[in-house]
């Protein structure tokens, strides 16, 4: 896969901890995904906006489903953090 963005560091959120304990594969699977532009389940406008942010700066997000769980992977606009959380954990 092609990296479209850095992910500079990466942290998963407790609750993404949990459901991915001894799955690391599959949660570097997404982080993948994520970095090469597979936004995964994102709406068409959300999509949109990712491209932009590549363009010109600006968070890119991710949306991918696991064993029933929607998972957020968000890059932060400086590329210096990417955060793997739960919907309910986006603050």
């Amino acid at each position: 896969m092609l990296n479209k963005l850095e992910l500079g560091c990466v942290v998963a959120s407790q609750g993404t901890a949990t459901i991915f304990n001894g799955q690391e594969e599959r949660l570097n699977w997404f982080l993948a995904r994520h970095q090469s532009g597979d936004w995964g389940s994102l709406p068409e406008s959300a999509v949109e906006e990712n491209e932009r942010a590549l363009r010109d700066g600006g968070k890119v997000k991710s949306a991918y489903i696991f064993d029933g769980f929607k998972v957020l992977v968000v890059t932060e606009a400086d590329r210096s953090t990417t955060k793997v959380l739960l919907p309910e954990e986006l603050q």
